[in-house]
């Protein structure tokens, strides 16, 4: 009788939370600002470094389930200027370059909403990997092969969002995240000491979302 009474329970609550979940899909664009730090040591004195702020642009589609958003971004830096620090003997030198990169970006987001009449705000908080399509160093068209996929990476994701309703099934979606790089996999140089990779970008999204 116990657990028959723990089954129809749980059963209940199955039903009254899968109830209170609206399944929708929709697309969206990104716009945002990236700043890194590449840094390697080849011996005591010499602490070359690569530093870059730049603004990234994308599109994609998202699949949410009221708890859950997973999205799928294409995004791109194209042509963006920044300045190579070196340190060596103790002496800092700038040299100018030019690059491009374009990778794809797969979130997931557990959210928690909070539904204030037409709108629906949720803070979030997840992971985001980063995968690296693309990447010219020097402006010349041709991906550098050598550093291709080296900065391959997991994130993780804090932000918020809201949800404004336009319609029964059509809702106009915003957000803003922040995302902190993880673990990047970069190559093994044996000429190299040591080896970091520090990344994080801001990112706002604004897209369209059909409930189904």
């Amino acid at each position: 009788m116990r657990n028959i009474f723990f089954i129809l329970l749980s059963t209940s609550l199955s039903i009254g939370v899968f109830a209170q979940i609206d399944i929708s899909a929709g697309i969206q664009a990104e716009g945002g600002l990236s700043c890194w730090t590449y840094r390697y040591v080849s011996d005591q004195e010499d602490y070359p470094e690569m530093t870059l702020t730049d603004t990234l642009s994308g599109f994609g589609a998202f699949v949410d389930a009221t708890y859950v958003r997973i999205s799928l971004t294409y995004t791109m830096s194209l042509d963006v200027p920044f300045t190579d620090k070196a340190i060596i003997n103790q002496d800092t030198q700038f040299s100018p370059y030019n690059y491009s990169w374009t990778f794809l970006n797969l979130g997931l987001l557990g959210k928690y909403p909070i539904s204030l009449g037409s709108i629906v705000i949720w803070p979030a908080a997840g992971l985001l990997y980063h995968m690296t399509l693309s990447k010219d160093w020097d402006g010349d068209g041709e991906t550098d092969d050598l550093i291709d996929t080296k900065f391959d990476d997991l994130y993780v994701s804090l932000g918020c969002g809201a949800d404004i309703s336009v319609t029964k099934n059509l809702y106009v979606t915003l957000s803003i995240l922040y995302h902190l790089n993880l673990s990047p996999l970069l190559p093994d140089f044996e000429l190299f000491l040591e080896e970091t990779f520090i990344r994080y970008v801001i990112s706002g999204y604004i897209g369209v979302g059909w409930k189904f």
